[in-house]
């Protein structure tokens, strides 16, 4: 029996750790840190869930909380106009967070103060200026100004009927001033007035004229006048008509007016003759000949008689004639358009039209329509089939022509390197198209068919061209650059300097043939925290161990830019950010 041997076979497993990380993050109002998978403007707890060096999960918890920003107004006085305006003072609150004090200094003009005074006395006269200090401290003026007061001079005219009142008195007063006050008093001799009256009367007897001597209200004398006219009796004359015989012919009424005189009214009535009319229609129908009496009233009540005859124009005046002109399409693509105008027929009319072996439509053709306008026509062959009020028909075959085909091709994109003379060239179909305008964007060359252009960076080029008929197409073409190859860089977004030995540096990460030639870390405000340069992508000894001046720097976000160089020479700039954790 054979003995087998045992073997024992030991192997070390490495487990590597989840690890969690709690940050208390305390930024100011109108601030914003990136966390929970964005950038937060507002308080909160939030979670990030990454992956370590190790591939492991990495949960950041992050209590993010925003200070209030402040802003405090002092409003003064002064008198100094150098001090006016506005001055604003920032400060740093207990939080770290913008405190402004805006000063704002208003101007206290002096003030000046105008008396004005009246006097009888020229020796008073004049004006004074005397000087104060105000409530606020600035200065104060008062201007007495004192006027003299003239004598005053009063003229009343009045008037009388005695003619030793007549004349002019002068009276000298005092006034409320104390000033001289010269009362002029005017007499005028009132003259005697004299009134004429005209009226009218029925009565002969009071024709006439009669005076009256009468005393006014200034107690002079007043001559009234009355004049009395004749007024005689007067005559209306009415014309009516009728249609009843019994009521022709006159009446007379005698009236009285308002001056309470004969008014004689003398009414003539007219007969009115009854009225006949014929009426002569055409028609197409032969069996609607004939004629037919209607009896009828006019608009003055009368019998009003209408004769209709109706009469066959024959056949030739009932055939229905219509016109059909055509608008062709002038370029591919675009509708034609149908026009039809009545020569003979009867509206209204029922036309149907469509594409010869396809469905048809119907369209009512009205006598409002002097034209009837088929539109929007894709080429083809048109049936079209009128018939009008008479039950006369018409039909027409009418084609839409296709327009003219007009296209322009600039080829399939192409792709060429750096530095690449690349000759464009327009192909116009059909060839022989003559062609009205062409435009390149961007703006190759004035009028050409054949532009070239210097390839530096990927372009798109278009070209527009116009024929001669108006018909227009455009094309493009993108050229792209080729790139060569470079080994891939990655730049993270996320480092915890808490010297775990995980993500504790800041730094490119990728092919060690490439340089970093230089690395910046700037703050939030721009402010340049950290700065290296000239070492290998992959060296674990170089990168930001998120320090700032030998303190740790605050956990925030901040900006990087790197300027990496390839082995061939060539060098890019990369820019982003990274959020720094603990």
């Amino acid at each position: 029996m054979a003995c087998w041997p045992v073997l024992e076979l030991t192997a070390d497993v490495l487990v590597n750790p989840l690890d969690t990380t709690f940050q208390v993050v305390r930024l100011c109002d109108g601030e914003s840190y990136e966390a929970g998978g964005g950038l937060q403007t507002e308080s909160g707890t939030y979670k990030d869930l990454l992956i370590n060096l190790a591939g492991c999960d990495s949960l950041v918890i992050t209590d993010l909380a925003f200070w209030p920003l402040d802003t405090t107004i002092l409003q003064t006085t002064s008198c100094d106009p150098s001090q006016v305006g506005q001055d604003e003072i920032l400060f740093t609150n207990e939080n770290g967070c913008d405190s402004l004090v805006i000063i704002i200094t208003s101007y206290s003009a002096s003030d000046t103060t105008l008396i004005a005074e009246t006097t009888c006395d020229p020796a008073e006269e004049g004006e004074t200026t005397e000087f104060f200090t105000n409530q606020l401290g600035c200065d104060s003026v008062v201007i007495t100004t004192i006027l003299l007061l003239s004598s005053d001079t009063t003229l009343i005219e009045q008037r009388s009927c005695d003619p030793t009142q007549a004349g002019m008195t002068t009276t000298l007063l005092t006034n409320q001033q104390g000033c001289d006050s010269l009362v002029i008093t005017t007499t005028i001799f009132q003259a005697s007035d004299t009134t004429v009256i005209e009226q009218t009367s029925c009565d002969p007897a009071q024709a006439g004229t009669t005076t009256v001597l009468l005393d006014n209200q200034q107690g002079c004398d007043s001559l009234v006048i009355t004049s009395t006219i004749f007024q005689a009796s007067d005559t209306t004359l009415i014309e009516q008509t009728s249609c009843d015989p019994a009521q022709a012919g006159t009446t007379t009424i005698l009236l009285t007016n308002q001056q309470g005189c004969d008014s004689l009214v003398i009414t003539m009535v007219t007969l009115l003759p009854s009225s006949v009319d014929t009426l002569i229609v055409l028609t197409c129908q032969e069996q609607d000949t004939g004629t037919t009496v209607i009896n009828l009233t006019n608009q003055a009540g009368c019998d009003s008689v209408i004769v209709q005859i109706i009469r066959w124009t024959g056949a030739d005046s009932c055939k229905l004639l219509v016109d059909v002109s055509l608008d062709q399409p002038v370029c591919a693509g675009e509708l034609g358009t149908i026009r039809l105008s009545l020569e003979t027929g009867t509206f209204p009319i029922e036309v149907s039209w469509g594409l010869l072996n396809g469905s048809s439509q119907v369209t009512a053709w009205m006598s409002s329509d002097p034209e009837l306008v088929l539109g929007g026509l894709a080429p083809g062959l048109y049936v079209l089939v009128a018939t009008d009020a008479n039950g006369q028909t018409w039909q027409d075959t009418v084609a839409i022509l296709p327009g003219q085909e007009f296209s322009i091709d600039l080829g399939p994109d192409l792709q060429v390197a750096m530095g690449t003379t690349v000759d464009l060239s327009v192909q116009v179909n059909p060839p022989t198209t003559l062609i009205e305008s062409i435009l390149w964007e961007p703006n190759l060359c004035a009028f050409c068919l054949d532009p070239s252009l210097v390839i530096d960076e990927e372009i798109t080029v278009r070209v527009m061209a116009t024929t001669d008929a108006g018909c227009e197409d455009e094309d493009q073409i993108t050229i792209r650059v080729n790139e060569p190859t470079r080994p891939r860089v990655f730049i993270p977004s996320v480092f915890s300097p808490n010297n775990d030995g995980i993500n504790d540096l800041f730094a490119p990460q990728g092919d060690a043939s490439i340089r970093v030639d230089e690395l910046a870390i700037y703050g939030r405000w721009g402010e340049l925290i950290y700065q290296t340069g000239q070492f290998q992508l992959g060296d674990p000894d170089q990168g930001w161990d998120g320090r700032m001046r030998d303190d740790p720097a605050h956990v925030d976000v901040y900006v990087y830019v790197a300027l990496l160089r390839w082995p061939d020479g060539t060098t890019r700039i990369y820019k982003g950010d990274v959020q720094l954790l603990r």
